[in-house]
């Protein structure tokens, strides 16, 4: 059986990756909690605001930074762990943010235009692409800190993933846009000359100064100038992670199901990643019907219905019932048999081991899970 040996073992970072909807999130903790398991000291790091991580690790609150699940609570789960240790951590998108113009600001004058401008509490929060840029700012800072012998990333659904993954080198991209670059430092110069040089000769302004005010504008206009001195600490920072991502050190997963549409979603991202020369590990296939459905007597079914005092009719509906339930789930393993068998042949010969996970009887949702979960990864 193939597995994840490779990744849990000798991988320092994991990104886990993915349409919506297909068990990304506990996929991505059961890994991490397998490795706990296996002696390594592990963060699972996500992005997902909905808190089913913490949830299902019995951790309380938001935990934007490191959070340590208590060995007490695997001892009460009856979980062995051994010399490993598993935290887990929710992404606080302005706090990232406030450390990254702390740490690429050129002065303090810089950082107190930015910070103190209204318009940056919006941008740190609804900029477009700074939760994906974000995500990336701390998953490297935590690479960079040592304290962990692996970090999985728990990242959004697949347009979002591919937007996490290239957000560094976007980012700086806008920032030295030669025209973006000319027509700022126009504006910014123009902006602390004052308002009366624009009034009278600047049309734009005009218009600006009717719509939006010519006060606000200008704060947009030296907030964005401010921002721009900081292109040099994104950009090196943005080669640091790119290679960070592109290292023997770092594996993606992908996971995804037997679903037609996540399929397809997977199988795109396959080749995306591919074509961005990141190392993907892992195909994981999850909740994929077995044909594990028994054999029906219909016959003796029904009489035992009805020697147990069931009505004859309603015994016969039960029993009929009964077959066409267990017809479903062999259809349903067919379904997805074929589908699997696709998923193989795309991969092949050069892609990575499509690993499947079943249905499980209910829902993971605490440690228990995770851990079966994770040793169903694993091939234990």
């Amino acid at each position: 059986m193939t597995t994840l040996n490779t990744c849990l073992d000798e991988r320092r970072v994991v990104v886990v990756v993915g349409p919506g909807g297909v068990g990304k999130t506990t996929t991505a903790a059961a890994m991490a909690m397998e490795a706990a398991r296996r002696g390594r000291n592990v963060l699972v790091l996500t992005v997902d605001p909905a808190r089913r991580l913490m949830n299902s690790l019995g951790l309380d609150g938001a935990a934007s930074t490191p959070t340590r699940v208590p060995p007490a609570a695997f001892a009460a789960a009856q979980i062995p762990l051994g010399s490993g240790a598993l935290h887990a951590m929710m992404l606080d998108v302005q706090q990232t943010f406030d450390s990254v113009v702390q740490r690429h600001a050129p002065d303090e004058g810089v950082r107190r235009r930015i910070m103190d401008n209204p318009f940056y509490a919006e941008a740190s929060t609804s900029l477009a692409g700074s939760q994906e840029y974000m995500a990336m700012e701390a998953l490297y800072a935590l690479d960079q800190t040592d304290e962990f012998d692996l970090i999985v990333l728990d990242t959004p659904p697949t347009a979002h993933a591919l937007d996490f993954i290239t957000a560094p080198d976007r980012l700086t991209e806008f920032l030295q846009v030669g025209s973006f670059k000319l027509v700022l430092s126009g504006f910014a110069r123009a902006s602390r000359l004052g308002l009366g040089l624009f009034q009278f000769d600047n049309a734009l302004l005009e218009v600006m100064n009717r719509f939006i005010g010519a006060e606000v504008f200008l704060r947009l206009v030296d907030f964005v100038d401010a921002f721009q001195e900081m292109y040099d600490g994104f950009q090196s920072r943005a080669h640091k992670v790119t290679s960070m991502l592109r290292s023997d050190e770092t594996a993606f997963a992908i996971v995804s199901s037997t679903r037609s549409v996540a399929m397809r979603e997977g199988l795109f991202l396959y080749e995306r990643l591919r074509a961005l020369d990141l190392n993907v590990e892992a195909f994981i296939a999850n909740r994929v019907a077995l044909d594990q459905a028994p054999t029906v007597d219909i016959a003796r079914l029904e009489a035992a219905l009805v020697e147990a005092e069931t009505p004859e009719a309603l015994a016969q509906e039960l029993a009929l019932g009964a077959e066409r339930a267990v017809e479903r789930a062999r259809a349903d393993a067919r379904v997805d048999q074929e589908r699997l068998t696709i998923i193989e042949r795309t991969l092949a010969p050069e892609g990575p081991p499509l690993l499947t996970v079943p249905r499980f009887e209910r829902d993971i949702c605490d440690l228990q899970g995770l851990a079966t979960y994770g040793a169903r990864l694993a091939g234990v």
